[in-house]
């Protein structure tokens, strides 16, 4: 949802046809864009993770195995550089941000906490062999890595608060 007012603020954020698609849970589009999310897998699978299998927080994010994946990087974010203001969406960032600012030293990071239980019940309902507790340990680690990666003026906190309400 804010990725999405910010891209319809002016925060460029690429064509539509790089944005991730809707799917069944969330029809109207995940408005990351999927050159990143596919670059950030790679680098999570050649450090030995994965979106749901984060590396050890002190992995060597400059080792010379990631140096074909950051030439890919540098290439990505080349393509943003007619826009003045841009951005990109990927909660896979929280795991990568070292390599990000290896090559965007200025950077400023968007961390929007979600309520732990919200984001463990939603990764339940899409993967149904996620337990609560599993979905609460992957909320602490990427919100975790994300400060601890960041130095507080290079990073704003949004809190989103969602609330369903019945009729």
């Amino acid at each position: 949802m804010l990725a999405r007012l910010l891209h319809n603020c002016g925060l460029y954020m690429r064509l539509d046809c790089d944005l991730v698609p809707g799917r069944g849970d969330n029809p109207d589009g995940f408005w990351g864009n999927r050159w990143f999310v596919a670059l950030n897998d790679e680098v999570l699978s050649e450090l030995g993770g994965a979106w749901d299998l984060p590396p050890k927080a002190e992995e060597i994010f400059n080792h010379c195995r990631l140096g074909p994946l950051r030439v890919k990087a540098q290439l990505l974010i080349e393509g943003f550089d007619s826009a003045s203001i841009w951005g990109w969406k990927d909660p896979r960032s929280c795991l990568t941000l070292p390599l990000w600012r290896g090559l965007l030293p200025e950077l400023k990071v968007l961390l929007i906490v979600r309520n732990p239980l919200e984001v463990a019940y939603s990764l339940r309902n899409r993967n149904e062999d996620t337990s609560y507790a599993f979905g609460l340990q992957l909320w602490e680690i990427y919100n975790r890595r994300l400060i601890e990666t960041t130095k507080a003026k290079e990073r704003l906190v949004v809190s989103l608060i969602c609330c369903n309400v019945a009729t």
